[in-house]
């Protein structure tokens, strides 16, 4: 199997992990996803079990994607978070720091964003169908573990844009021939850009 890299780690966090908590969420319910999720009997996992975990876990994790840009981007878009208008005509010089803005911010906001959902499915969906013999202090974690997921996942979209907005500009600034300082964030943001 190939290694854990900076390529393929974004994905892997983004869609793969969520994914797997989904799945764990819904495996009470499926005593095939339940087989994929566990061995029996002290067996190793199989091959196929591994790659159907695999496979149903990116596609959990693409289908929160989907959930997720009809949901809290348009929540984090409607509350003063407001995705700039990027300026993409000189995109091809900036294209590798443009890649590494991707990789360092807007794959963990997917990540952020993809777990809180994943979570609050997986944990309603078991404490709906079964009854909860847990600690009474699992609901405080809950919220808690929810609450740090999204302002996590808040401040990370607002590093995104605000970086992606001064290292490509924004049409705003291409308009009007000058640069503007974005103040939104608060976070002094360092432009990547190949020369």
């Amino acid at each position: 199997m190939k290694e854990v890299s900076q390529k393929n780690l974004g994905p892997l966090i983004a869609y793969v992990v969520p994914g797997l908590v989904l799945l764990w969420g819904v495996s009470d319910h499926s005593s095939t996803v339940k087989t994929w999720l566990t061995s029996t009997d002290g067996a190793s996992p199989s091959v196929a079990g591994f790659l159907y975990v695999t496979l149903a876990s990116m596609a959990g994790g693409l289908t929160l994607n989907a959930v997720r840009s009809v949901t809290l981007d348009v929540l984090h878009h409607r509350t003063g978070i407001r995705p700039p208008e990027l300026d993409f005509s000189n995109f091809q010089a900036k294209f590798w720091a443009f890649n590494q803005l991707v990789e360092s911010h807007w794959r963990y906001y997917q990540f952020y964003s993809h777990m809180f959902l994943a979570v609050a499915f997986s944990i309603t969906i078991r404490l709906l169908t079964a009854p909860w013999g847990g600690p009474r202090w699992f609901g405080v974690v809950f919220a808690s573990l929810e609450f740090m997921l999204l302002v996590s996942a808040r401040e990370t979209l607002a590093r995104y844009y605000s970086s992606a907005s001064l290292l490509l500009g924004t049409i705003d600034e291409r308009r009007d021939g000058r640069r503007k300082e974005n103040r939104r964030v608060g976070v002094k943001v360092v432009a990547l850009e190949t020369s």
